[in-house]
């Protein structure tokens, strides 16, 4: 019995399968059979793979009739004997220790399956950005991931190519494909997922995807598509598996953000004869189903589907409405397939997936956002030598300027949906809080929904985080420091004012580190006491002539130190704060404190450091 089952579905693949097989019998991990389905092809495909396992035993043909790659999946997965299963598409390849890697790390970290990251390629002028499918497939780094919490479940993709999964998982619940439709992949990972506990993602690039033209991600937001309705059908079969097998409960928050994914991406292939029907449908997916009004917030067309009628829903969808002045200078709207985004009365054309992706997560919006910064980058391209020459800048600057565009336009969308939010009016500039700051505050603010929150600097920021704590939060116990007491009374008239809202005044002591003259403000500990935060935003005191500022950080770790947490250090390109940096690592690192750590780079820079439960944040 082998211990790795590939499966490899097979349909007029003589251009690419010489090199597809080769990477497989060649893998460094020998223990492995290699399963092609021959799905019927009508060129010299069904020869290629006779040839093959004439040559190599472990090869093992099946040939169908065509019925396509579901059937031909299904077969596969009845006729594996190995303890784990692969997949490979016949036009693509694996890096020579794939099998290897990927076996190794699933027992070693005792996991249901390990994702990979893939390296995209094409040998054709693909009609998708490149820059932007690759990031899609780019894991950022190596990490475990739970799956109790259903939020990590959309952090996967569902590709079955760069996964390994376990054979008695598959048949303990009877997985298999939905036949004859498209999103048959998707249908199968949801249902493992909803059996699974854990997952590792790798970072490594041990899969080869090649674009063809006819890939599906070349076709399925193309208007010429016309299978719109596999969604649904795809979507109903995994609803008939979580109901029989009692998983529906524990995953419904899951399966509703696939069925907001499954709305958008498809919506805009769908005919207007067919779009009423396409969205009852979806509807009928989650009538049954109750959810609280936090995640309805945060998915208007999933509560539109449950609270109103289809053609709210519609225009929810289309967004439909005129461009005020203001708009005119500075807004996003959603057109069918396209997000048309609008910066100084010009229009630029957005591709769907990027609109899916931000409108599926809305405030857990995805690891994803990358692409849209690679489109506006793309759409501004032609503009940038005349822009340089002008102004002088570098690339690398344009890059941050471009960079900070960016999460400007995407923290006053978001904003807009956010009824906790009632003062809309930021103003962020290099000498404060910046675009990218609030972006990924937000972010934290909304998903994170942090109890304890310190905040070491009175600002943009702080505008936010009273708005949390008074209308989001009101169980949340905030408290923000500042030195200069003209500035808190300038201030505390734009903020809400509640009891659990603090803006409290301390003075600054300078002290001696490593012979360098430093600020901070001054005995902490009166208003810390013992309070456990989970979010600890700084930026303050003013630092940037001081070789360790801001170093309050250091006596807070570990007593007032939450169990799981986020640490926010703003201006983190500075010299002086990345020497803080290093401190704060080295005192989570003698306290034996588990932490991520990464870096979001615009006009300004920031450090986030998390726990191993809030890491997910990196995606952002």
């Amino acid at each position: 019995m082998p211990e790795i089952s590939i499966i490899i579905p097979v349909y007029n693949s003589e251009k690419y399968l010489d090199t597809c097989l080769n990477s497989l019998i060649n893998q460094t991990f020998k223990d492995i059979e290699i399963i092609c389905i021959n799905d019927g092809s009508m060129d010299n495909s069904l020869n290629i793979l006779e040839k093959y396992a004439q040559t190599d035993k472990r090869i093992i043909v099946i040939n169908q009739e065509n019925s396509g790659v579901a059937v031909a999946r299904n077969k596969g997965l009845k006729t594996a004997t190995g303890n784990y299963v692969m997949f490979c598409d016949s036009d693509d390849y694996y890096h020579p220790d794939m099998c290897k890697t990927m076996l190794n790390k699933l027992t070693k970290e005792n996991v249901d399956t390990v994702m990979c990251s893939a390296n995209v390629f094409s040998d054709f002028k693909s009609t998708r950005d490149l820059k932007m499918v690759q990031e899609h497939y780019n894991n950022k780094d190596d990490h475990l991931c739970s799956l109790n919490d259903w939020k990590n479940k959309l952090l996967l993709s569902n590709e079955l190519w760069n996964k390994i999964f376990k054979k008695e998982i598959i048949d303990k619940y009877h997985i298999c494909f939905p036949e004859k439709i498209w999103c048959d992949d998707r249908a199968f990972i949801m249902k493992y997922l909803a059996c699974s506990d854990n997952v590792f993602v790798l970072k490594d690039r041990l899969y080869n995807y090649r674009l063809t033209p006819k890939s599906y991600c070349e076709n399925v937001h193309n208007k010429k598509y016309k299978n719109f309705y596999d969604t649904i059908f795809a979507m109903q079969d995994v609803k008939r598996f979580f109901t029989q097998n009692e998983l529906m409960e524990k995953n419904k928050y899951y399966f509703a953000d696939k069925i907001n994914f499954s709305l958008f991406a498809y919506y805009g292939t769908c005919d207007k004869a067919h779009k009423k029907d396409f969205i009852l449908k979806h509807k009928e997916l989650i009538t049954d189903l109750e959810f609280d009004e936090d995640f309805l917030e945060n998915y208007p067309v999933i509560n539109s589907l449950k609270k109103k009628g289809w053609k709210n829903t519609l225009n929810l969808l289309e967004k439909k409405e005129n461009l005020s002045l203001l708009e005119t200078i500075f807004s996003i709207k959603n057109r069918d397939i396209h997000k048309i985004a609008t910066i100084c009365g010009i229009k630029l054309k957005l591709r769907n997936k990027t609109l899916i992706k931000e409108k599926q997560k809305q405030a857990f919006i995805e690891y994803k956002f990358k692409n849209l910064e690679n489109s506006i980058f793309d759409k501004l391209s032609s503009m940038k030598e005349d822009f340089n020459t002008f102004t002088g800048l570098s690339s690398k600057s344009i890059q941050k300027q471009n960079e900070e565009l960016f999460k400007g336009m995407i923290f006053n969308n978001l904003i807009q949906n956010k009824d906790w939010i009632k003062n809309k009016e930021f103003i962020p500039t290099k000498g404060a809080a910046t675009y990218s700051f609030l972006y990924i505050l937000l972010i934290i603010l909304d998903k994170i929904q942090p109890e304890n929150i310190l905040e070491f600097g009175l600002g943009q920021t702080t505008k936010l985080t009273t708005q949390y704590a008074k209308f989001k939060n009101p169980n949340c116990f905030l408290q923000t420091i500042d030195n200069d007491e003209n500035w808190i009374n300038a201030m505390i008239a734009e903020l809400p004012v509640s009891e659990n809202i603090n803006i409290i005044k301390r003075d600054l002591e300078t002290f001696t580190l490593n012979n360098t003259k430093n600020d901070k403000y001054h005995n902490l500990q009166e208003v810390t006491k013992d309070t456990k935060y989970d979010l600890i935003i700084i930026d303050g005191p003013f630092g940037f002539n001081r070789t360790y500022p801001r170093t309050n950080i250091l006596d807070l770790i570990p007593q007032n130190l939450a169990q799981d947490f986020v640490i926010i250090l703003d201006d983190a390109e500075r010299d002086g704060e990345q020497n803080t940096a290093k401190l704060i690592f080295e005192k989570l690192d003698e306290n034996n404190i588990k932490y991520s750590k990464f870096y979001q780079h615009a006009s300004k820079s920031q450090l986030i450091i998390t726990s191993d439960k809030y890491k997910f944040i990196s995606f952002y």
